[in-house]
């Protein structure tokens, strides 16, 4: 360029404002439920059945994410390792306790080494979708949810991370864990899920990545589109493609919640906004997100508008 480099930007990345207090830094990454993350407490349910803590310590164990190691590198990082305990839908009927084993990977002395901000879907993506399902007649949207997306990757960390047992486990104290796959705050999960997942839409469900948003991807056959935000995928396909999914996502073994489909009756949110049905009409809301919106005062850095247009 004439006048020096010029900085391009090919993925979003939501901008993150570090905070200069370090109490704020006690829970960094804390990743369990992308879509609710907001709204979670680490101490919001310490009364949680200590059998679902267990049940999440086996299954992270079949699934072979970590395992028990007597030695350790000389000078390596050991991490601490705690429970996050919530009830989903308090207070209704549909209630259920949940807990995820996180790592406090806070004061990461390798962090700055490695890729740690996934792809994010771009806010012109999430409106094509909506659009494109007004257009095309066959065209429905739907919202696919995967559970305990980050120790579903398929790909084992490229790094050593060694974290302390929980006292949930029962071992003898100073236990050692060697992580070999994703867990949630380890800064690096979320790319390692995106690539699996994506990955997975391009090769089994011969998908084509849109070239201005990573995120975005469409067949050539015109009865699908969709938008990749973590753990949530935002859906415009027909009913017959939608079976083909759900077949290759079975066939691969990822975990899912059943999708669910916006209707008059049943509104969908995605990404911080809620996606409503009204006649012919779809709506979007993002009400949460004006929520967050703070003023700032006069002498704002740049770091600090960026963060409020995230």
């Amino acid at each position: 360029m004439p006048n020096g480099p010029t900085e391009f930007r090919t993925t979003t990345v939501k901008p993150y404002l570090q905070e200069s207090n370090p109490q704020i830094n006690q829970h960094e990454n804390l990743q369990i439920d992308p879509v609710d993350n907001q709204q979670i407490n680490p101490i919001d349910d310490p009364q949680i059945d200590p059998e679902i803590n267990q049940q999440e310590l086996n299954g992270l164990l079949d699934r072979g994410v970590f395992e028990i190691v007597d030695n350790t590198p000389v000078g390596i990082q050991i991490f601490g390792s705690q429970f996050v305990d919530q009830v989903k839908n308090k207070g209704t009927e549909k209630a259920f306790e949940k807990s995820r084993l996180v790592v406090q990977a806070y004061n990461n002395l390798d962090k700055k080494h490695i890729l740690t901000q996934a792809p994010t879907i771009q806010r012109a993506s999430q409106r094509l979708i909506l659009a494109l399902s007004m257009i095309l007649p066959d065209l429905s949207v739907y919202l696919r949810d995967i559970s305990q997306a980050y120790t579903q990757s398929t790909l084992k960390l490229a790094r050593d991370v060694f974290i302390q047992a929980p006292a949930e486990m029962q071992l003898a104290p100073g236990t050692v864990l060697h992580v070999i796959l994703p867990l949630y705050s380890i800064p690096e999960s979320g790319t390692h899920w995106f690539r699996t997942y994506h990955t997975h839409y391009i090769q089994k469900l011969k998908m084509i990545p849109s070239t201005f948003d990573n995120c975005l991807l469409f067949n050539k056959d015109m009865t699908v589109i969709i938008g990749l935000q973590i753990d949530d995928t935002l859906i415009a396909a027909t009913p017959g493609f939608m079976e083909i999914e759900l077949k290759e996502l079975n066939s691969a073994s990822l975990l899912a919640k059943p999708c669910k489909k916006l209707t008059t009756e049943h509104p969908l949110e995605f990404n911080g906004f809620a996606i409503t049905l009204r006649n012919i009409e779809t709506i979007i809301d993002q009400a949460k997100q004006i929520k967050k919106i703070q003023l700032l005062s006069k002498s704002f850095t740049k770091e600090q508008y960026i963060a409020q247009q995230a």
